[in-house]
């Protein structure tokens, strides 16, 4: 993504990410008309790698606050919900000092985040923030997320995994 991001001097684009707590405002800041699309996202945290620094976007504003039910009746229908408890659990983990790496045999090239105890399992007065909290996400590649999913770990892999948790 080029245009108003990269005509940006470096200090002016430093002083946006450090006076702005949510991407909408960093956006606006840039000189974007709309809001904050995911393709957008990604270059502005791209040219803040470059950088050296990181968005200090406040999450608490955002649905977190929001119960489980809440969530899932003001979204269009369940899979964007779902998606977004997943996009905020990937955020969160990120966010951790959690390993970047599967949490069962250390792959790191792709990890996903699962929920150890699953979003269905909460109960519908239950808060997004409680649902995506660190204690509940784990990294696994995906062969061990989807292992994990329908009940195949190994007796030594959940070994691993819930240890791992510990730490």
């Amino acid at each position: 993504m080029t245009s108003k991001l990269n005509e940006t001097s470096d200090e002016d684009f430093i002083n946006i990410i450090n006076n702005c707590n949510n991407w909408k405002s960093i956006a606006k800041s840039l000189g974007y008309s709309r809001g904050s699309a995911h393709k957008m996202r990604t270059a502005i945290l791209q040219r803040c790698d470059s950088l050296g620094i990181k968005p200090n976007i406040d999450y608490s504003s955002s649905i977190l606050k929001v119960s489980k039910s809440e969530l899932f009746s003001n979204r269009k229908n369940w899979q964007s919900a779902r998606t977004a408890i997943r996009k905020l659990a990937d955020a969160e983990f990120k966010r951790s000092n959690k390993p970047q790496e599967c949490a069962i045999c250390g792959y790191n090239k792709h990890i996903e985040i699962a929920h150890i105890k699953a979003v269905s399992e909460f109960p519908n007065d239950a808060l997004i923030s409680e649902i995506n909290d660190i204690s509940n996400l784990v990294a696994l590649c995906p062969n061990h997320h989807w292992e994990f999913d329908n009940g195949l770990l190994s007796e030594e892999d959940k070994k691993k995994l819930y240890s791992g948790m510990e730490e």
